[in-house]
């Protein structure tokens, strides 16, 4: 950690009793996005530049932007100029070598040397964007149990891994929530980069229970567990609650500080506007059961707190809040590792956070046709260490 950006957590935090309405408790401390991006990519269809099902980006040391893409059995790690011009891809849809199925996760290290995970092929590629080089890997996610795999894979800092997963509720099973899993195993490597590497077993083998929706019975609002990993420790949220689960290498529980957030109920009116989103969604001759379905399905009292946790490169977690179905969600909540609220950030406009960097933030945007686009926006203040990581998670 570079301590001289380091700000002493008692300086920036003013934390006061949460109030009415949905206003989370105020902050001392603001992290600005300015209001445009500064590069977009993914806007020169007719240069082949098209996106689709963006699932991860990253930037690399000149400028040049990585962006995983084409979704579940069509993956693409297409790669874009410092000002979005529409470079060569770094690899295209397949099983060999230089070839992805599905991408879930774009790390990068030394000499920009991208680490790319395929959660489809449980394949790890080490991938040297000049020479165009590919090293690969098999990741046996059956060290935790015979039929997990992991769906993003994480680089630490020794350079070993973690791995996590999401073992979701089984169809029909009776729930009112369902209780998913979420699979967590460390991998020991001697990785070299573009030299053969063997992927082994370590000490982090652990499955964290967290509520969240399962295919049947799960009520309105429910968003999908979301969890991420940093240094020795794994972090996931359904929502449900105004906290996370964090989790140590051995697996054992970490307190958490709940965020002072308000809950905001459900009403009649939330419930109005989802049934008739889902029913725009379906042929005529499906909408009474449709309607019956959602009807019969429980219900719950407050709208979930959170939709998406990622963390940045300082260890802090960012958490999204949720909006329901044709709501737009900007606010994001900066938190220490354990549970200090350090301060929002509000997007210019809708989106999902892909990497955050010192300059500012990747993140993917939607157009009014659907389109997908990578934005980058630059930080007009932040961008900066505002909280240790605690010593458990290092």
């Amino acid at each position: 950690m570079d301590e001289t950006r380091f700000i002493p957590l008692a300086l920036l935090l003013a934390v006061a009793a949460c109030g009415g309405g949905d206003e989370a408790a105020p902050v001392a401390y603001d992290w600005v996005l300015a209001p445009e991006p500064s590069v977009v990519v993914g806007d020169s269809p007719e240069e082949g530049g098209a996106l689709h099902d963006v699932a991860a980006a990253a930037m690399l040391s000149d400028g040049r932007i990585v962006v995983a893409d084409g979704g579940l059995g069509g993956g693409r790690l297409s790669l874009f100029g410092p000002r979005g011009e529409v470079l060569p891809p770094l690899g295209g849809t397949g099983e060999g070598p230089g070839e992805y199925s599905w991408i879930t996760s774009v790390e990068v290290g030394a000499a920009d040397s991208l680490f790319v995970f395929d959660a489809m092929l449980q394949r790890l590629t080490v991938v040297d964007p000049d020479a165009r080089r590919v090293s690969t890997a098999v990741v046996d996610a059956g060290i935790i149990t015979e039929n997990d795999r992991f769906r993003t894979l994480h680089r630490q800092t020794d350079g070993s891994w973690i791995g996590l997963g999401l073992d979701r509720g089984r169809w029909g099973e009776p729930q009112q929530i369902a209780r998913d899993t979420v699979p967590v195993g460390r991998l020991d490597t001697s990785l070299s980069t573009f030299e053969e590497f063997t992927l082994l077993p370590g000490p982090l083998n652990v499955r964290v229970a967290v509520d969240g929706q399962g295919f049947m019975g799960s009520p309105h609002f429910t968003p999908w567990p979301s969890a991420a990993a940093w240094g020795e420790c794994a972090f996931s949220t359904s929502g449900k609650n105004a906290t996370v689960e964090v989790h140590d290498r051995d697996g054992s529980p970490l307190p958490f500080q709940p965020l002072p957030v308000a809950a905001r109920p459900v009403t009649d009116a939330l419930v109005d506007d989802y049934l008739s989103s889902r029913l725009a969604l379906v042929p005529p001759e499906r909408e009474a059961m449709t309607r019956q379905l959602i009807e019969d399905t429980p219900r719950t009292h407050n709208l979930p707190y959170f939709s998406a946790l990622t963390v940045d490169p300082w260890g802090h977690l960012w958490l999204q809040e949720y909006q329901p179905p044709r709501g737009v969600s900007t606010r994001w909540y900066v938190v220490s590792q354990t549970g200090e609220l350090l301060t929002e950030v509000t997007s210019p406009e809708p989106m999902r956070l892909l990497a955050v960097h010192e300059d500012g933030v990747l993140a993917r945007t939607t157009g009014p046709l659907d389109e997908q686009f990578v934005a980058f926006y630059p930080w007009l203040r932040g961008g900066t260490q505002l909280a240790p990581p605690r010593p458990e998670c290092r």
